[in-house]
């Protein structure tokens, strides 16, 4: 019963959800930090023309044959169904873990490795980047059957491990190649997730990437008025030849704090889903973050009062439809 109630959590909240199908392109930003621009298009290249003309890289990939898994002999119609609507994050998902597996497998061949060792050396940092899912790999928090702890560690693997992978692994892979490397990697995978994060919230209206660029920017305008504006919002004003727009709303310093605090804090894994959205939509719904600094004694507390119940019960009849609905909360909440 658990089980079946965690896989159908599970598909609400990427089932029909194209802004969940395109975080999966992520991956692809940090590792921009190590493997080389030519290696990262030559990747994508190659990948688009496997899934016209197999040419048998995934099967010698450890990582890629863990990455794809296994199907069940037998599915109910509802998993058949939830499947079939979940294959464009799949796809996605197989894309972006090809990608990054060769790209780091040109690189090692570029450095003079032999087959073997380049593709177990590829291996290795694909499952550092992305997360090796495979049987005993994650750490024990994610394989515990607790319903409340799989509620809140759900889709949090990667989270934990887009953090791990920057402080920990990046600087251990680099750090033979002195600081000047690692500064460029961070860099590059800086600016990399700001531009992709640019996009997406054009396209979706949020922004999933790690992004320590983006998080300075927002506070910078929060505090000063003044901020780079979106990368593709300002490309469109010098094509119109209007002059980009440095200015934003102006925030006073105790909102301007909040702000910063609740950013940082979205970040980070498992705290981060209950604060924001990205990890657990479910206990997201019914969050009152932004009236939480209010309860320090900052607004009209009968203004306050009134909002945060507003929100309660918003966020409690949007959730009721995360468990009971079979796939595709995002499309069926959006007409609550």
């Amino acid at each position: 019963m658990m089980s079946n109630l965690e896989n159908r959590v599970a598909a609400n909240m990427v089932a029909v959800n194209p802004g969940s199908w395109l975080t999966n392109f992520i991956p692809i930003t940090q590792a921009s930090a190590e493997c080389s621009t030519g290696s990262l298009v030559r990747a994508a290249r190659e990948t688009a023309k496997a899934y016209y003309k197999d040419d048998g890289f995934a099967d010698t990939s450890v990582f890629l044959t863990n990455r794809r898994g296994s199907s069940p002999l037998s599915m109910t119609k509802l998993q058949k169904l939830s499947e079939t609507l979940t294959k464009p994050m799949a796809y996605i998902d197989d894309f972006t873990s090809n990608v990054v597996t060769r790209a780091k497998y040109y690189d090692n061949i570029k450095a003079g490795m032999d087959a073997s060792s380049a593709m177990q050396e590829a291996d290795r940092y694909a499952a550092s980047l992305m997360a090796d899912r495979s049987k005993g790999a994650l750490p024990t928090v994610f394989e515990r059957k607790n319903p409340l702890t799989r509620l809140l560690t759900m889709y949090q693997v990667e989270v934990n491990n887009q953090l791990r992978h920057l402080f920990k692994d990046l600087p251990d892979d680099l750090k033979e190649k002195g600081m000047a490397a690692l500064v460029a990697g961070l860099m590059k995978y800086t600016i990399g997730a700001y531009l992709f994060n640019d996009l997406y919230e054009k396209l979706v209206g949020r922004r999933p990437a790690l992004d320590f660029l983006g998080i300075a920017n927002e506070a910078i305008g929060d505090y000063t008025g003044y901020q780079l504006p979106n990368t593709v919002d300002a490309a469109q004003q010098l094509i119109s030849g209007e002059g980009v727009d440095f200015t934003t709303q102006r925030k006073g310093a105790v909102q301007a704090t909040a702000s910063l605090a609740e950013n940082v804090a979205q970040e980070l894994p498992f705290v981060g889903g209950v604060l924001g959205e990205a990890g657990c939509p479910s206990v997201a719904r019914c969050r009152t973050w932004e009236s939480g600094f209010q309860c320090c004694g900052f607004g009209e507390r009968r203004k306050r009062r009134r909002t945060r119940a507003a929100r309660h019960r918003k966020g409690v009849g949007k959730t009721r439809v995360l468990y009971p609905s079979p796939v595709g909360r995002r499309p069926t909440e959006k007409s609550l």
